[in-house]
């Protein structure tokens, strides 16, 4: 009978990445946000951040798929916003989800079972759908939140935040999942909560989007 299940469990995470990965994303931010066409930006570590072998390679997915919608990544002294990352695992059954996720000033964070990574901490808007057979195994869930903070006004001028659920208890794994997932669109309607479904790319590069659709719609 165990044999069974665990032939069921491991038929099921191959037909879901063959399917692909879906991410809830939810939003806020300022109206016309990015309006001006200022599109230059700074990254803001955390001094855990600075050193962090993990956090360099999340970062470096941000700066690359930022790069492809035009954003231009600047010394912060000289950016008009500051960009900022955090991203948490930790087991789906005690992660709590939180609509409003924090306030305008971020305050609403995630630490996860590897420990919180990013001075504000990551939020959980929207959730990504539990595996197929979730019952089979622990399952985790990791999430990103990107915030753009404008460097004149030090106000938030930009959040999105990204969550999956997997059966892996790294981080790295569901980074380019996360990170296209948050940069499916830029911005995303501000208040909006979507669901943004994504493939692994058979050549080992980022994920492509197949779909984004409003969560509320599901």
């Amino acid at each position: 009978m165990k044999i069974e299940w665990a032939a069921a469990a491991l038929a099921a995470a191959l037909l879901t990445g063959c399917a692909g990965v879906t991410s809830g994303v939810g939003a806020a931010g300022q109206a016309g946000a990015f309006a001006s066409g200022a599109h230059g930006y700074g990254f803001a570590r955390t001094d855990a951040q600075a050193d962090n072998a993990e956090y360099k390679q999340i970062e470096a997915l941000v700066h690359d798929e930022l790069a492809r919608r035009g954003f231009d990544a600047q010394p912060l002294k000289d950016a008009p916003y500051r960009l900022s990352i955090a991203y948490a695992t930790q087991p789906a059954a005690v992660a709590v989800a939180t609509d409003a996720c924090g306030d305008a000033k971020g305050e609403t964070s995630a630490k996860g079972e590897n420990g919180e990574n990013g001075e504000k901490g990551a939020c959980t808007g929207v959730d990504g759908p539990a595996p197929f057979l979730s019952f089979f195994g622990k399952v985790y869930r990791h999430t990103l939140t990107l915030r753009f903070v404008d460097a004149k006004t030090n106000a938030q001028a930009y959040r999105v935040s990204a969550a999956l659920q997997d059966r892996e208890p790294g981080s790295l794994e569901a980074a380019p999942a996360l990170v296209k997932s948050a940069l499916a669109k830029l911005p995303f309607d501000a208040g909006g909560r979507w669901l943004v479904k994504t493939k692994k790319d058979d050549a080992g590069g980022m994920p492509g989007v197949v779909s984004v659709k409003p969560a509320d719609a599901r």
